[in-house]
């Protein structure tokens, strides 16, 4: 029973994180006056490529160390 309880925690800590993350995202964007939407449909393939995994890599880092 334990096991389940520290499972079902630890899954609760990842969803919040998840949609921290998304928030984080999109303050910064609104912040930055970004228009994601507009620069996504305008790049190059390699470009998106770049952008999105440093992007979503940096910010699971850092939720990352804030929850250990």
């Amino acid at each position: 029973m334990a096991i389940l309880i520290g499972y079902m925690l630890k899954l609760f800590t990842a969803v919040v994180a998840f949609f921290v993350m998304r928030l984080s995202l999109s303050r910064l964007d609104k912040h930055l006056d970004f228009d994601f939407k507009e620069w996504f449909f305008n790049a190059s393939s390699e470009e998106k490529a770049k952008y999105l995994g440093l992007r979503f890599v940096g910010i699971c880092l850092l939720f990352g160390f804030i929850l250990l």
